[in-house]
């Protein structure tokens, strides 16, 4: 699939899930569709340890990236990390240098990281020298198992890698679960041609985040 195609057919998704959503709008009102989805706690751990501390801050839609970033957080505990798993949004950016390392996670949502995970380093002057930084995005392009997929992918994670200033970046297969949708993105969902299910490689997952724990003992 050429990069023109590739831009095309996510044109068209946003024009067409626009257009669903505009109508949802008229007839109904934001406050009714975002009512209508399900509630979904957005968890948080801390793990006390004797080595290094980390921070995993995280951007979850509908929690398929909070579920990954709490696993992350129990892969680096049993390394004797002490550390601290957040959602994004419940974290002061004044907070993450005092960590010797800080993974930012996000879904990816039309194409972009969400914004909740972006604003952490958006200042330069939460960008230490020798603060290690790694970065993670889910989703459901790399299911396609195919190097156009990633390479795709790997776009959708470069504006969260240029803000983190990550020296390690994570390409997942994310979920899609129905069951956490509310009824017009299901819709949308549908109209974009998505495939439902849960694609995570927990193993992966946890691979790549003792790597960075690695990193950062090291360091």
């Amino acid at each position: 699939m050429t990069e023109t195609r590739r831009m095309n057919r996510r044109h068209v998704f946003k024009i067409a899930a626009g257009a669903a959503l505009g109508g949802a709008l008229a007839c109904g009102g934001a406050g009714v569709i975002v009512s209508r989805r399900p509630a979904i706690e957005m968890p948080t751990a801390s793990h006390p340890g004797d080595g290094k501390r980390i921070l995993i801050a995280y951007a979850s839609a509908t929690g398929t990236t909070a579920e990954a970033a709490v696993d992350m957080g129990l892969a680096l505990a049993e390394m004797g990390f002490a550390v601290d798993v957040r959602p994004a949004a419940a974290v002061d950016p004044a907070d993450v240098p005092t960590y010797d390392g800080t993974i930012v996670g996000s879904a990816i949502r039309m194409g972009q990281p969400m914004r909740e995970a972006m604003r952490l380093f958006a200042s330069p002057t939460h960008r230490l020298r020798e603060h290690l930084t790694a970065c993670f995005i889910l989703c459901m392009v790399v299911t396609g198992n195919t190097v156009e997929a990633l390479q795709e992918a790997r776009g959708y994670a470069s504006p969260l890698a240029d803000t983190v200033g990550a020296q390690h970046v994570g390409v997942f297969p994310g979920a899609l679960l129905r069951e956490r949708l509310s009824p017009l993105e299901g819709v949308m969902t549908n109209m974009m041609g998505a495939t439902f299910g849960d694609h995570r490689d927990w193993d992966a997952m946890r691979a790549w985040a003792r790597e960075f724990g690695a990193a950062v003992r090291d360091s």
